[in-house]
């Protein structure tokens, strides 16, 4: 009978790691790997900061345990091969507001890329998230809408306010000629 080896210090650390990326993973909104080569600390942390008040927070690691995770969550459809180079995961409570503040943060700066992502639990390459991430927000959306919906309402107004200034003006008129009205 063979005897089975104890797990090692650093094993249980790792299959603790990727259980824990799994749940987060299972409980974001939306996913979004990117390359963070090239950043410096402070803007590492400038970004974090401004993630964080959008309730969402970026967190980094070993692209193997990354695989793992992803293996082990909800989220089946994706390719190996995306996950190159130094990896950071940006876990967002929202699908839109985060990616722009990230595309942004990396346009900005020149540096970073993204590798791809997951809204609402399904995959999205690289250049459909540049896509997402240029589209207006939802609460710029629904303003437009309402700018749309009120126009044909302040045109309305516009020409019932005209009316009292025609009368009057037209009374003037007819008064200056000596209230001669002729039909």
């Amino acid at each position: 009978m063979k005897e089975e080896k104890p797990k090692s210090k650093t094993r249980i650390e790792k299959e603790e790691k990727v259980a824990k990326l799994a749940e987060s993973f299972s409980q974001a909104k939306s996913l979004i790997f990117w390359d963070y080569s090239g950043l410096t600390v402070g803007q590492v942390q400038n970004l974090r900061q401004g993630l964080t008040n959008l309730g969402s927070k970026v967190t980094v690691a070993k692209n193997t345990l990354i695989s793992l995770a992803l293996k082990n969550s909800s989220l089946k459809t994706w390719n190996s091969s995306l996950l190159e180079g130094p990896t950071a995961i940006l876990l967002a409570v929202d699908e839109i507001n985060s990616l722009k503040t990230l595309f942004n943060f990396i346009k900005s700066t020149g540096v970073g890329t993204v590798k791809f992502g997951f809204l609402d639990q399904k995959f999205v390459a690289r250049d459909q998230l540049e896509y997402f991430a240029i589209l207006p927000s939802k609460e710029a959306v629904f303003g437009q809408i309402v700018n749309t919906l009120n126009s044909p309402i302040y045109a309305f107004l516009g020409v019932l306010q005209e009316i009292p200034k025609t009368l009057v003006s037209t009374l003037s008129v007819v008064k200056q000629k000596g209230g001669e009205v002729h039909g």
